[in-house]
Formats: structure tokens, C-alpha cells, sequence
């Protein structure tokens, strides 16, 4: 027997498998939802990360920028490049190298050759000393560059150190850098909350990422949009930004100084796990309650079922078309529809018990009916004998013996005609059946004897004669013993 084989297992099936679908479908949706927006999330804080980045650098710049301008003017300082004396210029420098803090910080004279510096070497202070800004700057115009170095990228702001307004005298340079370093890559991950590294001429030249990193992210830097890359087990979302060497956005052709943002996808995406696992919970939980609800749903539906069933299997058993089905009564669950089937089954069969009653009253009268025909036959001898024996009577010359027997023959016929009506109202009546033990051999010794009775009583209507040489017991003709 499958179970798919009665009502109550397909009811079950049918709810169990719809809560679970609907279940599974819910949790998946919301699994899909939910992994969606950090997905989203995700990428929204990365760019933000970036845009914040960018106005930091900016910031920077602009700070360093103007801080540049304000010592290019200090008279001290003009007048110290106007002596074109190094150690003079180097001392002036030195001083104000102490109020900004900057990481570099160099001065040139009018013909492009380095008068002071701090924060570099002699050979970091030739190299500075090349760049175009400073011819720029000896231009009268500002200038702003970007210098790899071993441990990071140096970012310059060059500006003129001139005298006068209308047709300034250009005296020399002032140049002032900062580096994008593993420091400041520090101070921006604890400001942002990411990885940050930058590269220029395809090398990474500061991390805040672990050394072995670095080879995998220099194919980064030539990239543009998000990316996914995997480093030492977990995953990363990289977006390069370029760094332009101005705050106004322009950038030093062929330098390609990059700044990558690394946002950890496993970091971020950790609590889905947690999520997971409480749904993958609630789930459970969910289509086990649904699983025993839809039972006992299916239980509720066929217990009033399986009695009506039961008693119609009882029915077609034992024949008793009376049986009553009998719903128990429930405190919790009552079937309305269950109890109206209940109550026209047993409806219809009390109108089968009624007509099977009638037909039975009918079959009775039907049979009386054709009882009729023996019964007058049985009236009509008795008569007979009666009037044979009256004639009898009549004759004065009968003997006395003849006209006893001829009396005793009138009262005998009498009680018989008494007996057979009595017989045929009794047999009209209803049968009233009386449980009781009986002998079986006494019941089937009378149906024989009442059988050879019935044959004793029909040569009466053959030879009256005869039956008067060979009476039957009066019994014998009743409507009884002829059916």
C-alpha cells in the first residue's frame, strides 16, 4: 500500500509538500535578497571608500598647496635665495621644515640647482631638481608631480619664489612633498576601514597588506572598474583609482600612479553564515511543524471518512442495510461535511429499511392472495362433509351408529374450519421473531410430518370418501401446511 494509495496520505503529501515548496521558496528568496544587498552594500562602500580617498588626497594637497605659497612669500626665505649661499638658504629651510612637518621639503636657486634640503638625499634632491614643475615654477608657474620612491610614492607641490607684483622676479623654488607611504596607507584603512596600497610603474610601493600580496595585486594596477582577486584564502574586491598629481585632476602622462582599494569580501559577506544558519534552522522547524499540522489536517479530514467507510464496509458484509453510521463527536475538530454525509447515508438507509418492510408487508399479502384459491378449497370440503352428513341425519330409517358418526363427522369438520381461520389470521399478522434454542432435530421432524400431511390433505379434494376412510389431521389443510 503506497501512500499515495488513500485520501489521507494524498491530503498529506499534497499540504506537506506545499509548505515545504513554500518554505524552501521564502528561504531562498530571502537568502537571495539578503546576499544581494551585501553584495550592493559592498559595493557601495568600496566606492565611497574611494571617493573619500580622493577628497583626502585632495585635502592634502591643497593644504600642502597653500602652506607652500605662505613660506614661498616669508621675506626670510627670499632673502635667503637672493644670497644664492646653500648653508644660508639650508638653515632657513630647516626652520620652517619644523613648522609643517612635511616629508620633503627643497629649495632651488633661479638657475634650477638645489639650495636646500630636508628629507631627502643629495641624489632624491638631483632627481626632484630634473622635474618639469620646477622648470614650471622657474616659469612663474605652480607645478605639482608625482615621484616613485622605494617605500612609497612622492607627491610635490612646486611653487615660485618671486618678488615683486606687476612683473615678478622669479628667484627660485619651493618645493614641498609628501609620500603616500605604508603610514598614510594606515591612517586611511583606520580612517575607511579598507586596504589600501599604491603603485606607480607597475610596482606596489606601499600596503597596508602583508609583503607577499604585493605580486598579485601589481596586475591590478592597470585595470579599471571592480574586480575579485584572492589573497593568502581570502577574497577581495579591488577597485583601482587613478591619483592625479593636482587637485584639479590632471595627471602626469606615463607616470600612472594608482591607488588600490581592497575591500574583504569574506569579512564582509562572514554574517551571512550566521544568517544561513539561522534560516537553514527556521526552516527546519518550519516544515516540521508544517509536516505535522498537514497530518493532522489529513487526519481531521479522513477520520469521518474512515467511519463512514467502516460502516459501509459492514453493511456490504453482513447485509444489515439498518446500520447507522455513528460520528464520535470531537472538542477540537468537527466536520461539518463528514456529518451531513453521516446523516444522509443513514437517511437513506432508513427509507431502504422502511421499503424493505413494505415489500415484505406486500409479498405477505400477495401470498395470502394466492392462498385464497387453497383456502376456499379448504373451506369447500369441510362443507361438503358437513352436508353429507346433515343428509344422513335427514334419513329417519338411519341406524343410530350412522347417525353418530355423521355427528361426530359434522363436529370434527367445524373445529377443522375454526382451525384453518384461525391459521389465515395468524399468518396475516406480522412476523414477531422470538430468539430462542431450539432442538433441530424436532424442527425438521415436524417439516417432514407437516410435508406428508399436505400430501394426505390433497386426495381430499379428489375422493371426499376416501378422506373420510383416511383423515388428516385437521392441521394438515391449514394455509400453514399447503404454503
Amino acid at each position: 500500500m503506497t501512500i499515495l494509495s488513500s485520501l489521507r496520505g494524498r491530503i498529506f503529501l499534497a499540504s506537506a509538500l506545499l509548505a515545504v515548496l513554500s518554505i524552501g521558496a521564502a528561504i531562498y528568496r530571502v537568502n537571495v535578497r539578503v546576499t544581494s544587498d551585501a553584495e550592493r552594500a559592498l559595493q557601495r562602500e568600496i566606492l565611497t571608500t574611494g571617493a573619500q580617498i580622493d577628497q583626502l588626497r585632495t585635502t592634502r594637497t591643497e593644504t600642502f598647496a597653500t602652506t607652500a605659497r605662505i613660506i614661498a612669500d616669508a621675506p626670510t626665505l627670499k632673502a635667503a635665495v637672493a644670497t644664492n649661499d646653500p648653508p644660508t638658504v639650508q638653515d632657513v629651510a630647516n626652520g620652517f621644515q619644523h613648522q609643517i612637518h612635511s616629508n620633503l621639503l627643497l629649495v632651488t636657486s633661479k638657475t634650477g640647482d638645489v639650495l636646500a634640503t630636508v628629507g631627502a638625499s643629495d641624489r632624491a634632491a638631483l632627481v626632484v631638481a630634473r622635474q618639469p614643475a620646477i622648470r614650471g615654477a622657474l616659469e612663474g608657474r605652480e607645478g605639482f608631480s608625482l615621484l616613485p620612491q622605494p617605500d612609497g610614492i612622492l607627491q610635490l607641490v612646486t611653487v615660485p619664489i618671486a618678488i615683486g607684483l606687476d612683473h615678478p622676479e622669479v628667484l627660485g623654488t619651493l618645493n614641498v612633498g609628501f609620500r603616500l607611504d605604508n603610514r598614510l596607507a594606515e591612517q586611511l584603512k583606520a580612517i575607511t576601514g579598507s586596504d589600501i596600497a599604491f603603485g606607480m610603474d607597475g610596482q606596489i610601493l606601499a600596503s597596508t597588506l602583508a609583503p607577499g600580496a604585493a605580486r598579485e595585486l601589481t596586475g591590478r594596477l592597470r585595470t579599471s572598474g571592480t574586480s575579485s582577486i584572492r589573497l593568502d584564502g581570502e577574497e577581495f574586491v579591488v577597485l583601482p583609482r587613478a591619483l592625479p598629481a593636482s587637485p584639479d585632476g590632471a595627471t602626469v602622462a606615463g607616470a600612472g600612479p594608482v591607488a588600490l582599494i581592497l575591500r574583504s569580501r569574506t569579512e564582509h559577506l562572514r554574517f551571512l553564515r550566521a544568517i544561513h544558519a539561522e534560516l537553514a534552522v527556521t526552516a527546519a522547524v518550519a516544515v516540521v511543524l508544517a509536516t505535522l499540522l498537514s497530518f493532522a489536517v489529513a487526519r481531521t479530514i479522513t477520520r469521518p471518512l474512515a467511519a463512514i467507510t467502516d460502516a459501509m464496509r459492514e453493511i456490504a458484509r453482513t447485509g444489515d442495510l439498518a446500520r447507522k453510521i455513528a460520528l464520535r463527536p470531537s472538542s477540537r475538530w468537527d466536520d461539518e461535511d463528514a456529518r451531513l454525509l453521516a446523516a444522509t447515508f443513514n437517511a437513506l438507509t432508513d427509507s431502504i429499511a422502511r421499503f424493505q418492510r413494505e415489500i415484505s408487508q406486500k409479498e405477505r399479502l400477495s401470498s395470502l392472495g394466492r392462498l385464497s384459491t387453497v383456502i376456499a378449497h379448504e373451506v369447500r370440503n369441510p362443507l361438503m362433509i358437513i352436508k353429507a352428513s346433515l343428509h344422513v341425519l335427514r334419513q329417519r330409517d338411519a341406524p343410530p351408529e350412522t347417525r353418530r358418526e355423521a355427528a361426530a363427522d359434522i363436529d370434527d369438520e367445524v373445529k377443522r374450519l375454526n382451525r384453518v381461520v384461525s391459521e389465515v389470521l395468524d399468518f396475516a399478522k406480522p412476523i414477531r421473531f422470538e430468539v430462542a434454542e431450539v432442538d433441530l432435530n424436532a424442527v425438521c421432524r415436524k417439516s417432514a410430518a407437516a410435508a406428508e400431511r399436505t400430501a394426505a390433505c390433497r386426495c381430499a379434494s379428489t375422493s371426499i370418501p376416501a378422506c373420510r376412510r383416511r383423515p388428516a389431521t385437521p392441521s394438515a389443510c391449514g394455509p400453514r401446511a399447503s404454503t
